[in-house]
């Protein structure tokens, strides 16, 4: 989300017809009605993105994990599953 998607989302709810909102006389109908009209302009300009893990990516980057750190790291993740497996 940033200041360009919502700007794009304003001016699409500035721009939506709500009088059919305003006609319904049930307050939960209207409710559903509204909602349902609101998150679908919400998907259309802001919509969920489903990042990537990016762990072993990011140590890469970072100059002080070295092959040695990462190793103590592995061991370390494979001796506490064993501890959850076998917690004795």
């Amino acid at each position: 989300m940033n200041k360009k998607t919502v700007d794009r989302l304003r001016q699409d709810l500035e721009s939506e017809d709500w009088n059919d909102v305003y006609d319904k006389t049930n307050p939960k109908e209207t409710y559903n009605y509204y909602y349902s009209k609101l998150f679908k302009l919400y998907e259309k300009n802001i919509p969920l993105i489903k990042t990537k893990n990016k762990r072993n990516i990011d140590n890469q980057k970072i100059p002080w994990v070295r092959k040695g750190i990462l190793k103590s790291r592995k061991t370390k993740n494979k001796l506490y599953k064993k501890l959850l497996k076998n917690p004795n």
